[in-house]
């Protein structure tokens, strides 16, 4: 049985951050590490404390809408969001409720940041396949813009790293019928080792001074924590683990590194993205085969990968029979990669 995409959608807000909206940010930069926090020409920003749930609930929408399908069709939901004004419950019931999906459908949140979106695909896939489903719908959210409420979780706007991260959402609808894609396979690498050197803690912002500059009522944000250690994993990740996976799932698929015809990446940093894309040339993927969008919407977390595949499907600029390959590294250490046909 073939399994894929039914519908494949991206969310964004309409308010528009560009890169001179934080040069605020520019004296608080570590010496030395201007390339790691390179801003984003633009981000998109929702600034509400109900980010997450304003985003979740029209990208859901939208993906059914453009599957021509209703929420009773729909029989698993899978749901991941980073930031937003709870850290549970976390965003799935919310979908649930609000969009009036059966009160028998499961939902199951999952937290692997970054990688959550192809996680979630993958899962949805066996789900499918096992018969006990017949539509799962995925949905990522990432809304870590300014917060007003006390419990809410976004980044610190004192904090560097604030240029880069931007809001959005991404939604899928995976089914048998009338698929825009199938899957083909999924590989994996888990990393254990990030654990003690990579992390998102609540804390007081970082440069109180910048407080009134940033726009910020809130006297906390998420710190991102990582050392020099987890820098030069970053800058190693596609000789080590990047093309390792692509191989891992080509050759579950039947196919080598020659067939692939788009990777679309995940762009954690742009000083990341960029050394990843060359390791990948190094490797034998043409320039042109790499899809990233960082200029466009900066580190947009768990929405990457749906948003770059949502906007390249929605303009038909995905040729039949093109292999591609997602790959979404995520915080911890999560590092799936899934190959898929575009019918």
């Amino acid at each position: 049985m073939k399994v894929g995409m039914e519908s494949v959608v991206s969310y964004f807000p309409e308010k528009v951050m560009k890169r001179s909206d934080f040069a605020y940010l520019d004296a608080v930069i570590p010496k030395g590490q201007e390339a790691l926090f390179k801003a984003a020409d633009e981000i998109r920003r929702l600034d509400d404390e109900h980010a997450v749930e304003i985003l979740a609930e029209n990208v859901t929408r939208k993906a059914l809408n453009n599957a021509n399908l209703v929420a009773s069709d729909i029989d698993f939901i899978i749901a991941a969001n980073i930031g937003g004004r709870r850290v549970f419950p976390m965003i799935g019931t919310y979908i649930h409720e609000h969009v009036a999906f059966n009160i028998e459908t499961p939902v199951v949140n999952i937290q692997n940041f970054c990688a959550s979106f192809v996680d979630g695909l993958n899962l949805a896939w066996k789900l499918v396949l096992s018969g006990a489903y017949k539509r799962v719908l995925v949905v990522a959210v990432t809304a870590v813009g300014p917060v007003t409420s006390r419990t809410g979780w976004g980044i610190d706007q004192t904090n560097p790293a604030a240029s880069f991260f931007g809001d959005g959402s991404g939604a899928a609808i995976v089914s048998a019928e009338n698929i825009k894609c199938e899957f083909l396979s999924y590989a994996n690498h888990t990393l254990g080792e990030l654990y003690d050197h990579l992390s998102m803690e609540l804390m007081p912002n970082q440069n109180p001074s910048l407080k009134e500059k940033a726009g910020v009522k809130s006297d906390s944000g998420i710190y991102i924590a990582m050392d020099e250690w987890f820098i030069e994993w970053g800058m190693t990740l596609g000789t080590k683990h990047m093309i390792p996976t692509l191989k891992d799932a080509l050759t579950k698929a039947g196919l080598t590194l020659s067939d692939l015809n788009m990777v679309f990446l995940h762009h954690a940093v742009d000083m990341f993205t960029k050394k990843w894309i060359q390791d990948g040339i190094e490797a034998g993927i043409a320039k042109g085969k790499w899809k990233e969008a960082f200029n466009k919407i900066g580190n947009c977390g768990n929405v990457d990968v749906a948003a770059m595949l949502a906007d390249l499907s929605g303009k038909k600029e995905i040729p039949s029979g093109s292999i591609i390959a997602l790959y979404p590294p995520g915080l911890g250490g999560h590092t799936p990669c899934m190959v898929l046909k575009w019918l």
